[in-house]
């Protein structure tokens, strides 16, 4: 599992290009400063993994 900021769209795509997927929004649940960010989970099937992994 992955915990992507919302903000780093780049890793996003190449996340989900590499089969991932997103499960869920955190909406607001880092503090950094006087900011807050939102966090996506993002995972992937074992099957789906070793599958493209063998590729």
């Amino acid at each position: 599992m992955i915990k992507e900021g919302s903000f780093t769209v780049s890793a996003i795509v190449c996340y989900e290009k590499a089969g991932f997927i997103k499960e869920g929004l955190h909406r607001d649940s880092k503090r950094n400063g006087n900011e807050y960010w939102s966090l996506w989970e993002m995972s992937i099937l074992e099957n789906k993994w070793l599958k493209i992994k063998n590729v």
